[in-house]
């Protein structure tokens, strides 16, 4: 039976690096009761109900419920219908009525002390944050690129940019981590690097995993990712880990530039793939030796294992922070082949901020 007495704490979890965070936050902090929120965030199903499952076996969680709100699956109708009426609260001074409206629809009238929340990303999280003022503690989670990547003041020419500077200049939320949100110099921001972060505006800002030895942290990982086979990962002569090539401007000609690359460099050896959680790409790749890696397995519990495999990753990762200054013999894609805007610029300062050497990074087409 739960302490009466403790104060009780939303997680948001949408992924299993979020569930990670998640385990080590409750470990360092076990003065709460916590209470998991599970958001749909373009998972497949397989993986939303791996993700429930381990929080089940986790044993931090009082309860555990899933989200139903307004998401990037939701389809085009419910998010317009959504922008609509946060346009219209807005511009009648309602927008936290509107927020307060989005918490309750998810906790009811529950009182709680602590969100810890996925991102500013997501229409919920940006509730909890807008509310960061009002004597609750919100504590943001270390989001991935997005973290290091420099915020713009003002949008690009294009509908969707428009959109996601509305909403954040709004005070909703920040879609895509793009711009500044208000509300987050109240919050509390969990990172694993803060010395690289360049937007810093937070009340304070939390080194996370610096503890990470702890028993309760460590008996924890071994409870909820039960599927981890250690002896599979030894086996392997590269570990490729993945990225969603869609919003990159990348496709089908840049997985080919993959394959074509990685079969030559493996020489008939085995390779093992760790697959982005909203990757929908299938690697059905016939003619190599390949396996798999559960895709409910955070890419950082693989990497701060890894030995003497060759580490490939098809777009610059913050998660390649578990293996900087070590031994690891890593490389990082960078496809000539995309033209867009986005992606030539962004890997270069995703680089440069992670200080990855030119040596490391391996153009392709």
């Amino acid at each position: 039976m739960a302490d009466q007495s403790q104060e009780k704490a939303i997680v948001i979890i949408t992924g299993p690096y979020q569930l990670l965070q998640a385990l080590w936050y409750c470990s360092e902090h076990p003065q709460y009761e916590y209470h998991a929120i599970i958001k749909n965030a373009q998972l497949s199903e397989l993986v939303r109900e791996q993700i429930k499952a381990n929080c089940e076996r986790s044993g931090f969680f009082r309860s555990i419920s899933v989200s139903h709100g307004v998401n990037m699956d939701s389809g085009l109708l419910n998010q317009s219908l959504l922008m609509l009426k946060m346009c219209l609260y807005y511009l009648f001074g309602q927008r936290r009525r509107l927020t307060r409206q989005i918490i309750r629809r998810e906790i009811g009238d529950e009182k709680y002390s602590l969100a810890l929340v996925d991102s500013e990303n997501s229409i919920l999280s940006g509730a909890f944050i807008d509310h960061s003022d009002a004597g609750y503690r919100v504590v943001i989670m270390q989001e991935g690129v997005s973290d290091i990547l420099e915020r713009k003041s003002r949008p690009d020419r294009s509908a969707k940019q428009l959109a996601f500077y509305m909403v954040a200049r709004m005070g909703y939320c920040n879609p895509g981590v793009y711009y500044k949100l208000r509300k987050t110099q109240f919050c509390t921001k969990l990172s694993s690097f803060p010395q690289r972060l360049l937007y810093r505006q937070f009340a304070a800002i939390e080194d996370i995993f610096q503890h990470e030895g702890n028993d309760t942290f460590k008996s924890a990982i071994q409870r909820v990712f039960p599927q981890l086979d250690w002896g599979l990962y030894q086996q392997a002569d590269i570990i490729l880990f993945t990225t969603v090539m869609d919003p990159l401007g990348g496709g089908d000609a840049e997985q080919k530039l993959l394959h074509d690359w990685l079969k030559e460099q493996l020489h008939g050896g085995k390779l093992l793939i760790k697959k982005h959680p909203r990757e929908a790409y299938q690697y059905d790749w016939e003619d190599m030796d390949i396996s798999f890696i559960d895709p409910g397995i955070p890419a950082e519990l693989i990497l701060s294992q890894s030995g003497r495999q060759r580490i490939v990753f098809s777009f610059v990762s913050t998660s390649i922070v578990e293996i900087l200054g070590k031994e690891t013999d890593y490389q990082v894609i960078r496809f000539d082949s995309i033209k867009g805007k986005y992606y030539n610029q962004v890997f270069p300062q995703l680089q440069k901020q992670l200080q990855l050497p030119e040596d490391r990074i391996v153009h392709l087409g």
